[in-house]
């Protein structure tokens, strides 16, 4: 079994060989947050507006209604 300094030097040579990837690994995922959180930011607008045009259109129905019984012949 290793000594805990023989551990202790090869974990420190693994992650020297793995540093520039780990790099490039944490600079993607930077990006990738950075993208999804935009994302997140202009779907709540889309979802705002929709709620809003939701409304629009329905006080337009109810004020098409009030208009189409108010041309409907007296009965």
């Amino acid at each position: 079994m290793p000594t805990q300094e023989e551990r202790l030097s090869l974990l420190e040579q693994t992650v020297a060989e793995y540093r520039p990837v780990l790099r490039d690994v944490v600079y993607e995922l930077t990006i990738v947050k950075g993208l999804v959180t935009d994302q997140v930011r202009s779907i709540a607008a889309v979802t705002d507006q929709l709620r809003q045009m939701d409304q629009r259109l329905d006080r337009l129905e109810q004020q098409m209604g009030q208009i189409l019984s108010l041309l409907q012949p007296p009965s």
